[in-house]
């Protein structure tokens, strides 16, 4: 598990951001340390086994303050897909999660969708999906998330993209996290499920570390949009 500073103790929010953020990185092919990503993923699913009932994030390194249970979800799933296949333990907390009609917020809804997805729960996340559509963007990491929900189910990418682009301060975002976020989305396009079925018109350019890339949108574009 890992705290804030290296003499805190275990942190929830902080330990299911590193098993998410690295495994994340172990599936874009960087060398991760199994064994300790399996040692907080263990300490989530344990922390999960005691929250019955929603349970604020509480400090973590995140702009808006989620349900616990979602985020150590998504986490979980993230984690289980790169290291093999979902298990039956994490897909029955994100359908009983899922199943619920608790009001959740925009964030928790498309976090719960994107692990729905993640874990093969395809109709529980087309379901949250269409919820999603439905409310209105606020910040970059909900806009980001929805961007890689839309693109990998092959939905309506629209709305999450000008969105994320409107909300660019010079070559990034407000905050390293708020670009992060925003580069994890915007490069969930190269990777959509229909590959040139793009629904908004334009060129998103990517640059990381000096490497440029250039994504095209269709040829029927708008000329005034300025992606």
């Amino acid at each position: 598990s890992w705290g804030w500073f290296g003499r805190d103790g275990a942190n929830d929010g902080m330990t299911a951001y590193v098993v998410y953020g690295l495994s994340v990185a172990k599936k874009s092919g960087l060398g991760v340390d199994k064994a300790a990503v399996t040692r907080g993923a263990e300490f989530l699913r344990g922390r999960m086994a005691s929250l019955r009932e929603r349970s604020p994030l509480g400090r973590s390194p995140l702009p808006c303050d989620l349900d616990k249970r979602v985020y150590i979800v998504l986490a979980l799933s993230e984690f289980e897909t790169a290291w093999g296949g979902a298990t039956l333990a994490t897909k029955r907390l994100a359908g009983l999660l899922a199943g619920r009609d608790d009001e959740r917020s925009a964030t928790d809804e498309v976090m719960l969708a994107v692990a729905c997805r993640r874990l093969g729960m395809t109709e529980e996340a087309d379901r949250l999906a269409k919820r999603v559509e439905k409310r209105p963007l606020e910040d970059v990491a909900t806009a980001a998330f929805t961007l890689q929900l839309q693109a990998e189910r092959g939905g309506d990418v629209g709305d999450a993209l000008r969105f994320l682009l409107s909300r660019r301060q010079g070559k990034g975002w407000r905050t390293t996290i708020e670009s992060a976020y925003a580069i994890l989305g915007l490069s969930s396009l190269l990777e959509r499920a229909k590959p040139g079925d793009y629904a908004t018109p334009g060129r998103v350019t990517i640059d990381i570390n000096g490497k440029t890339t250039m994504l095209d949108l269709p040829s029927n574009a708008d000329p005034k949009f300025d992606g």
